[in-house]
């Protein structure tokens, strides 16, 4: 049976017919056919494409990893990383129930080793060997601020009751990949490493499948290599290793001075006077003897040199500038701002640096914790989540701003309010109340 036709006329245009959407085909007959399939396509994993993405051949991967590994070792780009992950991993991470049974929180609790939100005391940590780590895990899973993108593998065990839990996440280093495959609609399919010993062992690596990987990408549109933050800080490295090298010959060509020896008039063999100047050493003996007229000089520059320091600054405020970490060099120095607009440029950081840790606490919410749930109680139980406070929340301004708060009547100091002050002071949680006894205050 054919479907049924109408006619709809648009204004300015021919009159066409459309075909109707059936029952048989879109559930309760939309006025619109459901988009249930894509027609374009992502457009990511082509060579070429990847020619016209990345211009400079050093940078295209995986040759790109190599020179974010030699740029993580510089000490200003070192120092930004540091300045941009540090206050994400000393931010307070927990587990937020989320409205799961209580059975669930326990479990994924344990098995991510995070304090549950809202929680006054929390039980103690079993031993942590053969045990995954928080800490160790978001440590290595910031490292996609300098690659682009950081894989791990999901690594599971059967504990004595059963129940699958969470061994570990292994850490597939970018440097070993030699393949990130992905779907026409720029989902991830699987990665490929290299094998262990070596293309000449023979031995083939298989492919680590989706279902079992943890992809942290940075600033991912559709490819998911992700772009490193070093990307934009490249070409001022670049230039400013290239200074420092020049610099450093200028020191050792004309620290002190290039030896001249002046021969005496008539004297054609300069062989000894070349070899004297060669020889040239301060101390304490030392010392030299010229014939009539002979001289011998420590001929400097003439002129004026290049300065290689305002250059080398002028190019790591730069790289700084590249990880918003230059707003916290405001008001240090002369000629780099007032520090009342530091204060108020610190917030763009602080939201930056908020935005890089809700990423990471997205995706281990979707691919660690709902793994856990799914493999204990299936797609349909509810899953907590992975969630971190503000990053530079102060308890200092937590404190003065409940103090002012209180003082003003706006809030009230009930026990929900003083569990949340004593989690996010880390202060132990209250002790119980004793009840009163009349015969001790007799006493």
């Amino acid at each position: 049976m054919t479907s049924p036709q109408r006619i709809r006329t648009v204004a300015g245009q021919r009159r066409h017919t459309t075909t109707a959407p059936t029952a048989e085909t879109t559930p309760g007959s939309p006025a619109t056919a459901l988009p249930l399939r894509e027609i374009g396509n992502a457009g990511v994993g082509t060579f070429w494409q990847d020619l016209a993405d990345e211009q400079v051949p050093e940078l295209q991967w995986p040759l790109s990893i190599g020179v974010y590994d030699r740029m993580l070792k510089d000490a200003q780009v070192l120092s930004v990383y540091q300045a941009i992950t540090g206050p994400v991993m000393a931010a307070s991470w927990r587990l937020d129930p989320n409205g799961a049974r209580d059975e669930v929180v326990q479990l994924v609790a344990d098995d991510v080793n995070l304090p549950i939100k809202g929680t006054d005391a929390q039980p103690d940590r079993p031993r942590t060997r053969d045990r995954f780590s928080w800490a160790q895990h978001l440590e290595w899973a910031l490292l996609k601020v300098a690659y682009g993108h950081m894989p791990f593998e999901q690594v599971a065990r059967i504990d004595e009751n059963g129940m699958a839990r969470l061994r570990k996440l292994a850490p597939r280093w970018p440097k070993t990949l030699t393949a990130i495959n992905t779907a026409p609609d720029g989902g991830l399919v699987s990665i490929e490493q290299q094998p262990l010993m070596g293309a000449l062992s023979g031995v083939g690596v298989p492919p680590i499948p989706v279902s079992r990987l943890v992809m942290y990408s940075h600033r991912r549109q559709a490819d998911w290599r992700g772009q490193s933050m070093f990307r934009a800080m490249y070409k001022h490295w670049l230039l400013k290793d290239g200074a420092l090298r020049g610099w450093s010959q200028m020191l050792d060509r004309n620290g002190m001075g290039i030896p001249f020896y002046e021969g005496a008039p008539g004297e054609a063999d300069l062989s000894a006077g070349r070899k004297m100047a060669s020889d040239l050493r301060a101390g304490n003996r030392a010392g030299g003897a010229f014939p009539n007229k002979g001289a011998m000089r420590l001929v400097g520059v003439t002129g004026t040199l290049p300065d290689h320091d305002k250059f080398v600054r002028y190019q790591d405020e730069l790289i700084a500038k590249a990880g918003l970490a230059h707003l916290l060099n405001l008001g240090q120095a002369a000629g780099t701002g007032s520090w009342a607009l530091g204060t108020t440029f610190f917030d763009v950081l602080i939201m930056s640096l908020d935005r890089l840790a809700g990423s990471v606490a997205d995706v281990g919410t979707q691919h660690v914790v709902e793994d856990i749930v799914d493999w204990n109680w299936g797609p349909e139980e509810r899953a907590p989540r992975i969630v971190v406070d503000t990053v530079g929340k102060t308890g200092a301004a937590l404190a003065s701003a409940l103090k002012v708060l209180i003082d003003a009547g706006a809030i009230r100091n009930d026990p929900a309010l003083e569990a949340y002050v004593r989690e996010r002071l880390d202060l132990p949680a209250a002790a119980p109340r004793q009840p009163f006894n009349s015969e001790q205050e007799d006493a």
